[in-house]
């Protein structure tokens, strides 16, 4: 890689998947959860600042437009939260519902990777008081806000 400006980047940016925001619970350590996709566009955000023509992941294909991959995780996530809020159109749901909806078919070992990306869009949503949560019976609904 001659004369070109190279970032290694573990499993932060591939070239065919997007890394799963998983969903960290609470504990008595932490009583907060950690808002994973949250810090993951963000940290998007800087790596598209950076003056890099090449991207060595740690596995796969390397990616030589960086700029043009970010665009398309950012926009990949937009959509889903665009599909999330139409989901919500129908009614409150879960974050097990919502997940179903976005992957239909989702074998149950990959089920808790489904909740965990519907919760970090709920939770993005949420801060941009786009949706709200109450909890009943010990389960998380998720509305519009009107």
């Amino acid at each position: 890689w001659p004369e070109k400006k190279t970032l290694f980047t573990g499993d932060h940016l591939l070239k065919e998947i997007t890394p799963n925001p998983v969903l960290n619970v609470p504990d008595s350590r932490s009583p907060l959860r950690y808002p994973s996709l949250k810090d993951y566009l963000s940290s998007l955000k800087k790596i598209e600042k950076l003056d890099v023509d090449l991207l060595l992941p740690g596995h796969g294909e390397e990616v030589d437009d960086p700029k043009g991959l970010i665009r398309k995780i950012t926009g990949h996530h937009q959509e889903r939260m665009d599909y999330v809020l139409s989901f919500l159109s129908q009614g409150e749901k879960t974050p097990y519902e919502i997940a179903m909806d976005l992957f239909p078919g989702v074998p149950p070992f990959e089920i808790f990777l489904g909740i965990s990306e519907a919760v970090g869009h709920l939770e993005i949503l949420k801060e941009e008081g786009r949706v709200r949560v109450k909890e009943k019976e010990g389960k998380d609904y998720y509305s519009l806000v009107s």
